[in-house]
């Protein structure tokens, strides 16, 4: 039957197409729906083109339309005009689920937008004469997977394929278009680009090489495969492995042996899978030590020009079965290496020396080598080495040192040297000036030189000089402003301007001398020309009121004599049998409370026997909290009120001993903390001592958990 509709004003969008259709002539001839053109066609003379499409048109129409498989005639009549098809309509086919497939005629040139769009066809024919396929004309077809494309160009794709799984879509093209096809915009997307199987030139023979392979377990190696004829179209092969937990193989034909057994591993032609090849692969267990890595002494070395020595790699575990190492250096000319590691320093600079494994070259590690005239680096420490006299001095310009530092009393040098073993004697000009991150040092007393800003703007809190120095040099501590305490040494004889300039929070100096107790005179304070203060500026003026000044006994009045000393006003007076503290302890080193608390802090020191130079707080200077001084100067308490809330901390000094106390203040709630009653509390009396049963009405210390009050004790 044979009916005729009327094009309705659709303007309504489905299937990714939006617009009017065309004031054309829309017609059902068969199961098919047409729009009739009144263009002549210019290919096929005696017809009028017609185009497939929906019925009457429309955008926007149900499933069920069409419907299993639906082919679409070249010529047909209508109303006794001829008509031939050139045309695949936008949305002909859209949203139509139940269609399998769709038979184009020759005669097709164009595909519109989302013609099948939502369909069921697994396979798909482009016709030849197809120049361009529209947008989303393939989306959503999930069973699609095969198209052949008869066009020798690539028709135009406007994103035909968005949507579509081309993840899962093989093409087939004309013999000659597959590489026009890999280039062109849409197709290359697709899963594979292949020539149709009726044009292709198939393998005939596959040659598999090697065509055996023995080796132990851990072994690899790859199979080189050969496609006859040359020109077939498809080269493509896959493998696979009869024992693939013995001995796997990938798609590039890259073999591993897994574990003990044989094998037979099987290439096949990919376009024609009656061509094969074997490999057969026998893997047995090797029980021989391979070699993992490669050990040396030290990972890095700083040595002398004209230094000797060998590298001492060792390869490890020790029973591998092949120890043999490859040594090659990035600059021959500097560091010469021979097959042995023997190695010769030969010009200044850094080389690196890579040391390899002969048996895999991926084990293995790297040498850095520094070439400097004398000096050498021992635990991040540069020294620069006197070998006639063995002796060694700290040289200028350290690396950035931080928190703790020890200078040892000698050092080891490593390799072949005159003598292993080297006494530190000097700290030269300049050595860790600036390390404002270096904390605190230990310098052993083999030191008796220590040269000009050695130690100039460091964090240094506390410095002991060594006791052999006897000439402190020009601002060799001056700009340190976490300096607080400085032990002067037993042997001290002068001290050159501006030693301690800039340092403006010192606040104790031990100056217990044997030259003041030998000659009854302090050390000496140089001077400068044009010096005004008579005592070279050796401490900062800002000192003198605070910093407690610890001298022999019997030397007062000669110290008041002196220009500099005479400055100071708080006098420690020091007697032969009195014993320096060793113990810095503190009744609690957190403090916690609520704004408006009281919490309190009882230091003491030892040994019991020891002299406590007095206690010096640090660090008070903050908003959340005020303190004051309780008890008496060898044994007080320090009782912080808390004003807001915040976190601070305090350091406390005796001498040389140094610790903090952090204070953590929470917001007042107008309730006091109450302590549980499983944290038993402890007591001390005023002097730090613990007490087990305090005295009704005595003044204590109660500690629960971090936390410490000032209180009266009451039964």
């Amino acid at each position: 039957m044979i009916k005729r509709f009327l094009l309705f004003n659709l303007l309504t969008t489905l299937c990714g197409v939006s617009g009017a259709v065309a004031a054309d002539q829309y017609v059902q001839v068969g199961k098919n729906y047409y729009k009739l053109s009144t263009t002549a066609s210019a290919t096929y003379a005696g017809y009028y083109e017609a185009e497939i499409t929906t019925p009457d048109g429309r955008m926007q129409w149900d499933p069920g339309v069409y419907d299993g498989d639906v082919e679409v005639p070249q010529y047909f009549t209508y109303e006794s005009t001829d008509y031939v098809v050139t045309s695949v309509g936008n949305n002909a086919f859209c949203n139509q689920t139940t269609v399998t497939a769709v038979k184009l005629p020759e005669s097709i040139v164009t595909i519109g937008q989302s013609a099948f769009k939502s369909t069921l066809i697994s396979e798909f024919t482009v016709p030849a004469n197809v120049t361009s396929i529209g947008l989303s004309a393939f989306s959503r077809c999930n069973n699609l997977t095969t198209i052949y494309s008869y066009a020798v160009v690539p028709p135009v794709s406007d994103n035909a394929f968005m949507g579509a799984s081309t993840s899962q879509i093989d093409l087939y093209v004309p013999a000659g278009s597959v590489e026009a096809y890999q280039q062109a915009a849409g197709w290359k997307t697709l899963k594979s680009i292949q020539v149709m199987p009726e044009q292709q030139i198939l393998p005939e023979e596959i040659i598999a090489s090697p065509s055996s392979f023995t080796d132990y377990i851990g072994a690899s190696f790859t199979i080189d495969v050969t496609v006859l004829p040359e020109d077939a179209d498809d080269k493509s092969v896959t493998f696979s492995s009869s024992l693939p937990d013995a001995v796997s193989v990938d798609d590039k034909g890259f073999v591993k042996l897994l574990d003990e057994g044989v094998a037979e591993i099987t290439i096949t032609s990919v376009a024609n899978p009656s061509v094969t090849a074997t490999v057969s692969v026998n893997s047995e267990k090797d029980l021989r030590v391979y070699p993992t890595s490669v050990e040396l002494p030290e990972s890095g070395i700083l040595l002398p020009i004209g230094s000797k020595f060998n590298i001492g790699a060792k390869v490890l575990p020790e029973d591998s079965f092949d120890k043999r190492l490859r040594y090659v250096s990035s600059n021959p000319d500097a560091v010469e290496v021979d097959l042995l590691g023997n190695v010769m320093l030969k010009e200044l600079g850094v080389c690196f020396v890579y040391i390899t494994s002969m048996l895999d070259s991926s084990i293995g590690t790297t040498l850095s080598v520094t070439v400097v005239k004398d000096i050498i680096q021992v635990d991040g420490i540069n020294y620069k080495v006197n070998q006639p006299t063995t002796s060694a001095y700290v040289v200028s310009n350290q690396p950035k040192s931080s928190g703790h530092v020890v200078i040892p009393k000698e050092i080891k040098v490593p390799f072949n040297f005159t003598s292993p073993f080297y006494k530190v004697t000097e700290i030269s000009e300049g050595a860790f000036e600036n390390c404002n991150e270096m904390t605190s040092v230990s310098l052993p007393e083999s030191i008796d030189s220590i040269g000009k800003r050695a130690f100039a703007g460091t964090g240094l809190y506390v410095i002991d000089i060594p006791q052999r120095v006897k000439t402190i040099s020009t601002e060799t501590f001056a700009d340190c402003d976490n300096l607080v305490s400085v032990s002067l040494p037993y042997q001290l004889e002068t001290i050159q301007p501006k030693a301690f300039f800039g340092s403006e929070n010192i606040r104790y100096i031990f100056c217990v001398t044997n030259i003041s107790a030998t000659k009854l005179v302090p050390p000496t304070l140089e001077t400068y020309e044009g010096d005004t203060t008579g005592y070279g500026e050796v401490f900062s003026p800002e000192i003198w009121p605070d910093c407690r000044l610890v001298i022999p006994s019997s030397m007062f009045s000669n110290f008041k004599k002196q220009a500099g000393w005479k400055n100071f006003r708080d006098w420690f007076y020091w007697h032969d049998n009195d014993v320096l503290p060793t113990e810095l302890n503190l009744s609690a080193s957190d403090l916690t409370g609520s704004v408006n608390d009281v919490v309190s802090i009882i230091p003491s020191v030892g040994p019991s026997n020891a002299t406590c130079p007095g206690y010096i707080l640090i660090g008070t200077q903050s908003d959340i909290f005020s303190v004051t001084t309780s008890g008496t100067a060898d044994s007080p308490s320090f009782d912080f009120t808390l004003l807001k809330e915040g976190e601070a901390t305090v350091a406390v000094y005796c001498g040389f001993l140094r610790k903090e106390v952090n204070i953590k203040v929470s917001g007042y709630n107008g309730v006091s903390t109450v302590v549980g009653e499983d944290e038993a509390p402890r007591w001390f009396n005023m002097q730090g001592v613990e007490i087990a049963a305090p005295a009704d009405g005595q003044i204590v210390i109660e500690v629960r958990g971090d936390k410490s009050v000032k209180k009266v004790y009451r039964r």
